[in-house]
C-alpha cells in the first residue's frame, strides 16, 4: 500500500510559493491535449476511488463566539457545501456525508486506514510541522494498482480563516475555496501548474481569486470517472435515508429531484412509492421552481435488523443511492411499551436531556432539556 500527502500552497502578495519537496510529489500523468493532473502511483497507476465515492467525515465543527456569514453556520456546513459542488458537475464520482461524525484518526500510517476521509483542524502534519505557507494538507492512502482506500484532509490552525466569495482578502483565508481544492485530490485530482500547465482551475497549487470550479477541473473528474449517461443527468439528492445513517421506529424518506414524472424508492428491490412535487424553494436556484421535493412516511421496523442500499428513481433512471443500517426492537410494531429517561451531560457538558417513548413513532422523543 502506497501513501502521498500533498498540500495547498499559496501565491500572493502575502504568502511565498512553496517548494516541492520530493515526498509530496511521487509521479504525475497527463491527459493528452487536456490541462488538468490525475494522481499517480510512482509506477505510473492512475490514483481513484474503485466504487467512484467517498465518505467525508467531518470533524472541524463550528467557529467558536460567532457564526460564518456564507456556507454556514459552521465549519462542517461550508465544507459539505465545497462537497456538494463536485456532485453537481455530473460526474459519476459522489461525495457522501458521514452522519454523525465520528471520532477517528488521521491515517499517519497504514494500520490508522479507516476508509474514511476525515477532515479536521491540525497544527502539525502527523508530528511533522507544516511549512508556513501550506494551508492545508490531504493524505492518500493507496493500492499499488492506484486504487484508493483512505484520505484525510488536514487545514492548518495556523493561519486566520473565514468564509467569503471573490477576491483575496488580506490576512484570512476562505475556508470554501481551499476545501473545494482539498476536495479535488481526495478525488484524485493534483496541480495543473505544478506540471507546467496554464490554465484556469481551482485545482491550481497557487492561491489566487478563483473561487468556483473551473471547466478544467470539471474536465478531470469526468475523465477520470465518467459523466452521467445522457438520461441520467437528474440533478437530485437522497436525503433521508443518507448514506451511512442509522435508522430505526417510523421516519422520513424523502429529498429532491428536478424534472421527474415519477419518483421511486428501491431498498433492497422493495419498491416503496413516494409523493413528488412537494414544495421545495431551496432547490430553485438548482431546478429552476420549487416543486421537488419527494417523500413518504416508513416503518424501518419492517426491514429488519440490518445494513441496507436504498435507491431512488426518477422515471426509471437511478440518481442517487444511500446505505444505512437499520436497528429494531424485533417487532414491527412494538405495543404497550413505556419509559423516560433522563441523560445527563446530554447533547453537551452541564445539560440534561429527558426523553420518552412515543409508539406512534416507534422512537424516543426529546420531552426536556435543562
Amino acid at each position: 500500500m502506497g501513501s502521498k500527502t500533498d498540500p495547498t500552497r499559496v501565491w500572493s502578495q502575502l504568502f511565498a510559493t512553496a517548494l516541492l519537496s520530493p515526498l509530496l510529489i511521487l509521479a504525475w500523468w497527463l491527459h493528452d491535449s487536456l490541462a488538468f493532473v490525475q494522481e499517480t502511483t510512482e509506477t505510473g497507476a492512475e490514483i481513484s476511488w474503485p466504487d467512484s465515492q467517498a465518505t467525508l467525515n467531518l470533524r472541524v465543527g463550528c467557529p467558536p463566539n460567532r457564526l460564518l456569514t456564507e456556507w454556514g453556520p459552521c465549519w462542517d456546513d461550508a465544507a459539505e457545501d465545497a462537497a456538494a459542488r463536485w456532485n453537481a458537475v455530473g460526474a459519476k464520482f459522489r461525495f457522501r456525508i458521514q452522519p454523525p461524525s465520528q471520532q477517528a484518526s488521521v491515517a499517519c500510517t497504514s494500520n490508522d486506514v479507516d476508509g474514511l476521509t476525515t477532515v479536521v483542524w491540525a497544527d502539525t502534519i502527523c508530528g511533522k510541522t507544516f511549512n508556513s505557507d501550506t494551508l492545508a494538507n490531504t493524505r492518500l492512502w493507496f493500492r499499488t494498482t492506484g486504487e484508493l482506500v483512505d484520505s484525510d484532509v488536514l487545514f492548518n490552525t495556523a493561519h486566520s480563516w473565514n468564509t467569503y466569495s471573490g477576491p483575496l482578502r488580506s490576512g484570512v483565508i476562505d475556508f470554501h475555496r481551499i476545501a473545494i481544492h482539498e476536495f479535488g485530490h481526495v478525488l484524485g485530482l493534483d496541480h495543473p501548474d505544478d506540471h507546467g500547465q496554464s490554465v484556469n482551475a481551482i485545482m491550481n497549487g497557487r492561491l489566487d481569486a478563483t473561487d468556483q470550479l473551473q471547466t478544467d477541473d470539471i474536465n478531470g473528474i469526468i475523465a477520470i470517472y465518467g459523466r452521467i449517461s445522457t438520461g441520467s443527468t437528474r440533478k437530485g439528492n437522497l436525503e433521508n435515508p443518507d448514506h451511512g445513517a442509522f435508522k430505526s421506529g417510523i421516519g422520513l424518506i424523502s429529498g429532491w429531484v428536478c424534472e421527474a414524472s415519477q419518483v421511486e424508492v428501491v431498498i433492497n428491490g422493495q419498491r416503496v412509492p413516494v409523493v413528488y412535487g412537494t414544495d421545495r424553494e431551496d432547490t430553485r436556484s438548482q431546478c429552476g421552481d420549487a416543486t421537488n421535493g419527494f417523500v413518504t412516511l416508513f416503518n424501518w421496523n419492517r426491514l429488519g435488523d440490518g445494513v441496507y442500499t436504498a435507491r431512488v428513481l426518477a422515471d426509471g433512471i437511478e440518481f442517487d443511492r444511500s446505505t444505512f443500517q437499520v436497528t429494531t426492537f424485533g417487532q414491527e410494531f412494538l405495543r404497550g411499551a413505556s419509559g423516560a429517561y433522563r441523560l445527563p451531560n446530554f447533547p453537551r457538558d452541564g445539560t440534561t436531556t429527558a426523553i420518552e417513548w412515543e409508539e406512534s413513532t416507534q422512537n424516543f422523543v426529546i420531552r426536556e432539556v435543562r
